[in-house]
């Protein structure tokens, strides 16, 4: 005990204690704080459900209370670290001034290259490819549909070209013309049309055209022939600028910058400005980018509705196609085929109307397209077969599915016969008639309710498909067409599953955790915190998901989900909500979902979210590494533990962590008043838990234990000699020092679970690698079981468990405590692979058995 009189002696700083303690209650703070922003997050989103009224006076409020939470998250994280990650503070301002220039309405465009491929496009990147070109590479590259090559001039590129021709010198000059009586939207075309028609686009624009165009043209296809059209910022998904502005067919690549020049122009025509003017939208902060993509040599194309908008409740697709090009579908002038289709398997044609077809479009190998007749043996024709629209069928309801509303797909049929989707946009659909309700709730009682009103919804909605139960953090390698997602976890590992899921379901979360948020982000309904939907569900039954009303049922429910894709807010299309749905964007989404990931760093950074997941992550891994320990854990206020097993354990009270001032510097396991600490003892003090028996030590390990030294100094690991427990009323920093192996535990238990979390490490070992690899999985597995997300490398584990209630993480300290004394000097027993599975069935079953307090 001399060496802990030393470290501890009353002479030692007393402020060293309180340095400490000051630096839990910042973690506090931080937890607090990070719990706020997801609530907020959470209401914000749930407010864009249309049930909520606001104003833009709500929309301030959220930003500031978001700003003023975010920005101490950041101190918090730097106070805790001594000024570790200033760097966050840069990335916290610029996603603050991404948000503030939302909210103001100022024109901006996110940092990116002027020329993006469509490869490289989703809709993370809207707000700089426009909500039209964003859609297109979603679906090229999320459901792999077949999506003609090409690239995307990008919204910063538009506002470089403006910079060049000084347009914000010329906006002035049009606004401010009293004497001239012309109506504003004429003057706007008139002056600012021209000069973006007569601007120079700037070297190193035209270059990275130049450049996207050779290699667009190396894919083969249609030689050097571009469609170049409109893709606005807001277009689409907030605004619908359809037929307002320019579409460039069959351009050659030489051509392309100067139409280029036109699509940016019809920024401003007169119908563009009338129409922004009547959505109240600012037409001088407009921003456009534009899509090039490759010409298709259609056979036939044309347009799919997945919904009728004029009459919903039919539930039938609608199917425009003409010969050749699309042109006569969009713009209208001529003969066309209409097919109405059913929208469930096998999706028969239920009508058709085939007229005598004799014109039709075509693209100009020269530039351009031109009119010609249609071949007279296909004039009475019709333009596809009822095999194509199946198929035609089958993409567009998947589409549907994916982005979760009724959609207007414009496609084409390629030479080859293959199917080319050229645009997905939403269906603006008529206001839903007061029947549908009780229609929908009349259908639900013919239907098996499975579960009902258990856990929280976390994401509105309907969805339907097989449950596919997903344990732990694994990731089934094959999913149904349309599936529910139901996890035991609700952990951000599965959330590049959410996607593609129709619904998920999670016995464990809270409507403020990582997979919530993702799940609103893509708007899949969610049900979080179930408790029992991975046992009911366990046979993978098609189940629907009624988000709305929180209840499960067995089978296909029609008439709901059809509700679904009818259903549309009537507040949607306000200049409130067109705002709040951008600022969201630089606030909700989750890019840093994995802390061991090498862009786990401030600098990726993207939105406010991104910032409290990683001060979370970097300030919880402070503590667990051992960095406030050092010379500031030296005061009086400590005491060693007195056990019936050999632990040799020091706890340093940091605030509430012991009963009272120890007598002669030591206590009892009744008198630490810790919660985390005091359960983990408690399983380490269980009967049979401490083994007491030598290990049974065979010729390889004793060799191997006798070049071995125990890991003391790991600095890479942060791994700090000595068991040593740091204490407070709720929290707990622990080092235990076992032999040849470590266990460290970072733990917060509170009333709150939203704060409460677990970390365990757990490394090294007495025998050769094998042995030890053998041991590290079985506790992996083990700690899986209970609800744990874990990472091994090698033979160094880490786990982490957090939002459970507090009973639930009191018994999960419990078994942690059972598990450290149950695999001591275990390695030296792993002598093969089938001791894996033996010890993990030989502890669950003596942590059954196990008589622990609850």
């Amino acid at each position: 005990m001399s060496i802990w009189r030393r470290i501890f002696s009353p002479g030692r700083a007393a402020e060293t204690v309180d340095a400490l303690r000051a630096k839990i209650e910042r973690l506090r703070a931080l937890l607090d704080r990070n719990n706020l922003v997801l609530e907020l997050i959470a209401q914000a989103t749930e407010s864009l459900g249309g049930d909520l009224l606001f104003d833009f006076q709500y929309l301030r409020r959220f930003a500031a209370q978001l700003e003023d939470a975010v920005q101490h998250v950041v101190i918090d994280l730097n106070e805790i670290t001594d000024h570790r990650y200033l760097a966050l503070g840069d990335a916290f301002e610029r996603i603050r001034a991404g948000v503030s220039e939302v909210l103001e309405r100022r024109p901006s465009a996110p940092l990116t290259p002027y020329v993006l491929p469509l490869d490289e496009v989703d809709r993370d990147l809207s707000e700089a490819v426009g909500e039209k070109m964003a859609c297109l590479g979603e679906i090229r590259r999320r459901l792999t549909c077949q999506v003609p090559d090409g690239f995307v001039i990008t919204a910063r590129a538009c506002m470089r070209v403006f910079e060049e021709i000084r347009l914000n010198d010329h906006l002035q000059e049009v606004s401010e013309a009293p004497n001239d009586e012309t109506p504003l939207a004429r003057r706007v075309e008139a002056r600012l049309s021209r000069l973006v028609l007569e601007g120079r686009i700037p070297g190193d624009i035209a270059r990275a055209i130049r450049k996207a165009l050779s290699q667009v043209a190396q894919g083969g296809g249609m030689p050097d022939l571009f469609a170049v059209r409109s893709s606005a910022i807001g277009e689409e998904k907030d605004l619908s600028f359809a037929g307002l502005h320019e579409t460039c067919l069959g351009v050659p690549a030489a051509d392309v910058p100067a139409a280029y020049q036109r699509v940016l122009a019809s920024l401003f025509r007169a119908p563009a400005i009338v129409y922004q003017t009547k959505r109240e939208e600012p037409w001088q902060q407009a921003l456009m980018a534009v899509g090039c993509i490759r010409m298709v040599p259609a056979r036939s194309s044309g347009v799919v509705y997945t919904l009728d908008p004029n009459d919903p409740q039919r539930d039938v697709l609608l199917v425009s196609a003409a010969p050749g090009l699309g042109r006569l579908v969009v713009e209208g002038g001529g003969r066309i085929d209409r097919f109405v289709m059913s929208r469930t398997l096998p999706y028969r044609v239920l009508s058709r109307e085939i007229p005598r077809k004799d014109q039709m479009y075509r693209v100009d190998p020269q530039g351009g397209v031109r009119a010609s007749p249609v071949p007279a043996d296909r004039r009475d024709l019709p333009a596809v077969s009822d095999d194509f629209l199946v198929h035609l069928a089958e993409v567009a309801l998947k589409i549907e599915r994916y982005m979760k509303s009724a959609q207007d797909i414009e496609w084409a049929q390629d030479e080859r016969g293959e199917l080319v989707i050229l645009q997905t946009r939403p269906l603006p659909l008529q206001a839903e008639t007061p029947g549908i309700d009780r229609q929908a709730m009349t259908a639900t009682q013919r239907h098996r309710v499975l579960l009902a009103g258990r856990g929280t919804i976390a994401c509105r909605g309907i969805g339907y498909g097989r449950a596919v139960v997903v344990q732990g953090g694994e990731k089934p390698d094959d999913l149904p067409k349309d599936f529910v997602l139901v996890t035991r976890l609700s952990s951000p590992h599965l959330a590049e599953l959410v996607p593609y899921a129709n619904a998920v379901i999670a016995d464990v979360g809270a409507s403020t955790g990582h997979l919530a948020t993702i799940t609103r982000e893509f708007r899949v309904p969610a049900l979080v915190d179930v408790e029992i939907a991975t046992r009911v569900l366990a046979e993978g039954p098609e189940i629907t998901v009624d988000a709305e009303e929180n209840v499960v049922y067995e089978g296909r429910v029609e008439e709901l989900l059809q509700y679904q894709a009818r259903r549309q807010s009537p507040f949607e299309d306000s200049r409130e909500f067109r705002v709040l749905r951008r600022m969201l964007k630089r606030i909700a989404p989750l890019n840093l979902k994995d802390p061991q990931a090498r862009n786990f760093a401030p600098r990726n950074c993207q939105t406010y979210h991104d910032v409290i997941r990683f001060a979370h992550e970097k300030a919880v891994e402070h503590f667990l590494e051992g960095r406030p320990l050092g010379p500031a854990a030296k005061g009086s206020h400590w005491a060693a533990v007195d056990m019936a097993v050999p632990l040799d354990l020091v706890v340093i009270d940091i605030g509430g962590g012991l009963e009272a001032p120890p007598a002669h510097l030591r206590c009892t396991p009744e008198q630490i008043t810790c919660l985390p600490l005091r359960a983990l003892l408690e399983g380490l003090n269980a009967p049979g838990a401490w083994r007491t028996e030598p290990a049974a030590m065979d010729l390889g390990s004793f060799l191997s234990s006798a070049v071995s030294a125990p890991p003391l100094a790991d600095a890479n690991r942060g791994l700090p000699a000595g068991n040593l427990a740091i204490a407070s009323d709720h929290y707990l920093n622990l080092n235990l020092h076992l032999g040849y192996h470590f266990n460290q535990i970072d733990a917060f238990v509170c009333e709150d679970r939203n704060d409460n979390y677990i970390r365990f490490r757990f490394v090294g070992g007495l025998t050769e690698m094998a042995r030890r690899l053998r041991r590290t999985k079985m506790i992996a597995i083990i700690l899986e079981r209970q609800d744990f997300v874990t990472d091994l490398s090698s033979d160094f584990l880490v786990a982490r468990l957090k939002k459970f209630d507090r009973e639930t993480m009191l018994q999960r300290m419990r078994m942690l405590g059972l598990l450290i004394g149950f695999t001591r000097q275990m390695d030296v027993q792993m002598r093969g692979d089938a001791m894996i599975a033996d010890g993990v069935d030989e502890f669950l079953q003596a942590f059954h058995n196990t008589q622990l307090p609850s």
